[in-house]
């Protein structure tokens, strides 16, 4: 048994992060007498190819003979995402104009739900042991996302 008291794990994953899509219901009445169908809003065949990348890299991250785990977890994320061309002078340099934060989509939460069903199953049993995160967003040079994983004990003290 892999002991957990405060075993962090940390990874990155290099590449433009890509956000899981809401599900959105639309009422229909069917001859089968079904009322709705739910249709997903996800990233497609893109979205399938980073949630992978996340999980190669965490499963690199954790110790051999991982399981999934049950125990509380603290989940820190930054997203890094590069400026676009225009954000630059012909210089190379960053205009005065351009924004500090990127402020456009994608929006964090999809980020993030991306990341907690990517790690669903590989490092931890659901995503409703997340007892606190801390969720950035940022430019950087390079696109990639990096997680820390911090396991609670469940025993006081």
């Amino acid at each position: 048994m892999i002991a957990l008291k405060h075993m962090v794990i940390r990874f990155h994953v290099l590449g433009k992060p890509v956000p899981r899509g809401s599900k959105r219901a639309f009422p229909i009445r069917r001859k089968d007498g079904s009322l709705g169908v739910a249709v997903s809003d996800n990233t497609g065949e893109r979205g399938r190819l980073w949630m992978a990348m996340v999980q190669e890299a965490a499963r690199n991250a954790l110790p051999a003979g991982w399981v999934p785990r049950s125990e509380p977890i603290r989940l820190f994320i930054v997203f890094r995402f590069r400026r676009p061309k225009a954000h630059y002078t012909t210089r190379g340099a960053v205009k005065s104009s351009a924004p500090a934060y990127p402020t456009v989509k994608p929006d964090l939460t999809k980020l993030l739900r991306a990341v907690e069903d990517a790690l669903t199953g590989v490092v931890w049993r659901d995503d409703s042991q997340i007892i606190y995160q801390a969720v950035v967003k940022e430019y950087a040079d390079v696109n990639m996302t990096s997680v820390v994983i911090k396991f609670l004990s469940t025993t006081p003290g």
